[in-house]
């Protein structure tokens, strides 16, 4: 009890705990770290990113669907569409590292491919058609 009294005198800001009905006090843990959030917002936001990944992942998996122009949850979903590129606006988005399983090589590896695609309806997307090795 003592050293806890102690403990809590010499915390810079930290309040005595307080009293309970009886005159006991409270056994509760004061943190003396401001910092020590910042360990539990690292480890809420990591539980956020895996589950964002994992559901990114599952879709993946789900069979292809008709593209509708405007529909925000296709993102990260297999679409099915048809059209017709133009190779004459193609461009090359790079140097980039090239991806395997999720890791990054460590060396600039070549480009992205970028292919206008004008669809039945007229409409035009960008589509990229993969990764060209140096």
């Amino acid at each position: 009890k003592q050293w806890y009294q102690r403990r809590v005198a010499i915390t810079a800001g930290c309040p005595q705990p307080p009293q309970e009905s009886g005159g006991k006090q409270n056994n509760r843990v004061v943190p003396n770290n401001p910092l020590s959030s910042t360990g539990w917002w690292q480890i809420n936001r990591r539980k956020a990113k895996l589950q964002l990944i994992a559901d990114i992942e599952s879709r993946y998996l789900l069979e292809p669907v008709p593209f509708v122009s405007g529909e925000e949850y296709l993102e990260y979903t297999p679409v099915r569409f048809t059209g017709e590129y133009d190779y004459s606006k193609e461009f090359y988005l790079g140097p980039r590292h090239e991806i395997v399983g999720h890791r990054d090589k460590g060396e600039p590896g070549g480009y992205h491919s970028i292919v206008p695609l004008t669809l039945e309806t007229g409409e035009r997307i960008l589509v990229d058609r993969g990764f060209i090795s140096k």
